[in-house]
């Protein structure tokens, strides 16, 4: 059976285990909002107050995608995490680990929810990666897989 996990975001943010296959899945969700406000609501340490400080000349409040991850309690067996732009054009397939160890949601800026035009509702950013196309704008929903999900990055998709 293929594994797959998911965490969506909009009017409410749920994380969804499926067993594809078997039919097995479990849900869980709360009410966040476009705000962000369920993300508010997660522990002082799982915050980042200032993204500036990670990368300089940004601006932000995010929530780093370990407590995220620790949320969705993925499958046994997942391996990589997929974040996926609302338009469905752009998503960063990254190692569990990886996103973990670097990446941040940022959902604030000035105390406002982060708008469209700054990458909003919800904006990946990986500091620390190397890789500044595994920063995904409007990220709309998270996939965790047993391998790599879909990838739009040039550095990682193979040309043809």
């Amino acid at each position: 059976a293929s594994i797959k996990s998911s965490l969506a975001w909009g009017g409410i943010i749920a994380v969804v285990c499926a067993v594809l296959g078997f039919g097995i899945a479990a849900l869980t969700h709360f009410d966040g909002g476009s705000s962000g406000a369920a993300l508010a609501k997660l522990p002082v340490d799982a915050h980042v107050p200032d993204i500036g400080t990670l990368m300089p000349g940004a601006r932000g409040h995010g929530i780093k995608v370990k407590a995220l991850l620790d949320i969705a309690t993925p499958l046994i067996g997942t391996d990589h995490v997929t974040f996926h732009s609302g338009d469905g054009q752009f998503a960063a397939s990254l190692l569990v680990k990886d996103a973990a160890a670097t990446g941040i949601v940022i959902y604030e800026r000035d105390g406002q929810p982060l708008s469209k035009e700054a990458g909003g509702p919800f904006r990946l950013v990986t500091p620390g990666l190397g890789d500044l196309c595994a920063n995904v704008k409007n990220v709309a929903r998270i996939e965790f897989t047993n391998g790599p999900g879909k990838e739009t990055r040039p550095s990682v998709v193979p040309s043809s």
